[in-house]
C-alpha cells in the first residue's frame, strides 16, 4: 500500500495546479516629472495592458504617492506597496538594508536635481550660516541629502557639516516656502519641475546641481521590489517591468501627451508647455541605471550602508543587466 499511495501523492503533486499570482499590484511614486512614469503607467493602465499580453487575465493595479526617500523604503519593506518608483539612494540603502532581499527592478529617469536659494548672499555652500534652512525630500537618505554630504566633504572637509541646518520638507510646500520667503528656509534641493518653477522667480539663484557634484548623469527615478514578489509572481513582475519600458517609450515620443496626463494628475499649475519643454529637453526616460556605484562607494565609505556593492547588478535585478549602467 505503502507504494502506491507515495505515487498517488507523487501525481497529486504534479497535477496541482500552480499558485495564483497576485491580482491587483500596489504601486507608489515620489512627485514631480522625474516620476511621471508612474502616472503614465496609470492613466494609461499599461500594467494592466501588459498582464493581458502575459495571459494573465485581470490584474488591476493601484498608484500612491510617497512622500520621500524614507517613506518609499519602509512601504517597500513592509510589503505595503509592490513597487515604488524612487530615488536611487533608497534602493542602494534598501539592498543593503535587506541584504539583497530588495532590489532595483529598472531605471525609470535620469535628470538633474539642482541646489537653489532665494538669499543674495549664499553663492555657495560655504556661505550657509546656522540660521539657514535646506530643504531636501528626506535627511540623511534623499539623493539630495547624500549630494550635500558629497560636497560637504569636498568643500568643507565635513560630510555631516550640513546636517544641523538640513530639513525634511517636500517638494512642493518647500517651493511655497522658497517663493513666499516668509520661511526659514532659504535654499531648496529640488527635483524637476519645481527647480524651474522657483529659478524663475526674481531673486532667486542656482548654487550648484547633482551633475556638478558627481561629475556625471544619474538616475533620479528607479523602480524597486521585493525579491520575494518576483519569485512568488513572475509574471506580474514581468508585467510591471514591461509597463515601465513601455511607459519610458511612450514619454520620449509623446512629451506634450506625458505633460498632460502631469499636469492633471499632479494638479500642477506650471504651464503645460513649460513640463513638456523639460520633458524633452531636461530628461531622459531610460531603464539604464546611472550613478550607482559613485552613490554606493561614498555611502559605503562614510557609514550611510554596511556593505559595499562589488557592481551596480549587485543592487539591481537581471532585468537590467544587459543594459550599460554604472
Amino acid at each position: 500500500m505503502r507504494p502506491v499511495a507515495t505515487l498517488a501523492l507523487a501525481y497529486m503533486l504534479v497535477t496541482l495546479p500552480a499558485a495564483a499570482e497576485v491580482t491587483t499590484v500596489n504601486i507608489s511614486h515620489h512627485p514631480g516629472i522625474g516620476y511621471v512614469t508612474g502616472p503614465v503607467m496609470s492613466h494609461e493602465k499599461l500594467v494592466e495592458k501588459q498582464a493581458e499580453k502575459l495571459g494573465l487575465g485581470r490584474v488591476a493595479a493601484t498608484y500612491r504617492i510617497s512622500g520621500g526617500a524614507t517613506q518609499s523604503m519602509e512601504l517597500v519593506i513592509s510589503g505595503s506597496v509592490d513597487f515604488a518608483l524612487a530615488g536611487l539612494t533608497p534602493v542602494i540603502i534598501a539592498w543593503a538594508k535587506t541584504k539583497g532581499e530588495i532590489l532595483g527592478v529598472a531605471g525609470a529617469n535620469t535628470a538633474d536635481l539642482v541646489l537653489v536659494t532665494n538669499q543674495d548672499r549664499i553663492k555657495s555652500i560655504k556661505d550657509f550660516t546656522p540660521s539657514d534652512r535646506i530643504a531636501v525630500p528626506a535627511i540623511k537618505t534623499s539623493m539630495q541629502a547624500v549630494a550635500l554630504s558629497m560636497l560637504a566633504e569636498r568643500e568643507l572637509g565635513d560630510p555631516k557639516k550640513l546636517d544641523p541646518i538640513t530639513v525634511a520638507v517636500q517638494h512642493p510646500e518647500a517651493v511655497a516656502a522658497i517663493l513666499s520667503r516668509r520661511s526659514e528656509i532659504t535654499a531648496h534641493f529640488a527635483s524637476p519641475p519645481f527647480f524651474a518653477q522657483e529659478l524663475k522667480e526674481k531673486g532667486v539663484h542656482q548654487i550648484t546641481s547633482l551633475e556638478e557634484i558627481i561629475g556625471s548623469p544619474a538616475s533620479i527615478a528607479v523602480a524597486i521590489a521585493r525579491v520575494k514578489f518576483r519569485r512568488n509572481n513572475p509574471k506580474v513582475f514581468q508585467a510591471v517591468f514591461n509597463a515601465i519600458a513601455e511607459a519610458n517609450d511612450f514619454i520620449t515620443q509623446n512629451p506634450r501627451r506625458a505633460a498632460e496626463i502631469y499636469v492633471t494628475t499632479a494638479k500642477s499649475k506650471v504651464p503645460v508647455e513649460e513640463i513638456e519643454r523639460q520633458i524633452s529637453k531636461e530628461n531622459v526616460y531610460t531603464l539604464t541605471p546611472t550613478g550607482v556605484m559613485k552613490f554606493a562607494d561614498f555611502m559605503h565609505r562614510t557609514g550611510l550602508i554596511a556593505q559595499r556593492p562589488g557592481s551596480w547588478k549587485e543592487v539591481f535585478f537581471d532585468t537590467v543587466h544587459h543594459f550599460p549602467g554604472n
